[in-house]
């Protein structure tokens, strides 16, 4: 299965806007079921194709990670949209099988650890208060640019 702060996150996330999770429907993990249990409120949609996703994220505020897949490129394609990201750190960091990088992966985009908030947040799956602070500063700057 998957690890538990997984669960946790997005759980988490229900608290503070609805929640779209695109998945493969017919993957060999049980995701779709693992979710159903989790957080049935949790609209389940299928794999998109790249328009729909494109279009699913420009109508969203926050784009939500919990961890995987590593070294997808949605993340960044939220935030050329102008779509805030939120992202777990990883209780220890991954090392990679197969591939060239050697260092371990302290979150499912290291790189977005560098943008600054408000932009992408990296949180604490350890210290759940880290999302709704992170709601909480996309708030505040949507606020702050809009008038609220």
């Amino acid at each position: 299965g998957f690890p538990a702060y997984h669960h946790e996150l997005l759980h988490e996330y229900t608290k503070y806007c609805p929640v779209i999770a695109t998945i493969d429907k017919k993957d060999t993990y049980g995701t779709e079921a693992a979710i159903r249990e989790c957080c049935p409120e949790v609209e389940i949609r299928g794999v998109q194709t790249p328009e729909g996703f494109l279009e699913l994220i420009r109508g969203s505020a926050v784009y939500l990670g919990v961890g995987e897949p590593l070294i997808a490129p949605s993340c960044f394609e939220a935030l050329s949209l102008g779509t805030h990201v939120i992202q777990p750190r990883f209780p220890s960091p991954r090392v990679l099988a197969n591939k060239p990088i050697t260092e371990g992966w302290t979150s499912q985009h290291p790189y977005l650890e560098k943008v600054p908030e408000p932009f992408a947040f990296t949180v604490d799956p350890g210290d759940l208060s880290t999302v709704g602070r992170a709601f909480q500063r996309i708030r505040a700057a949507f606020d702050a640019q809009y008038g609220g």
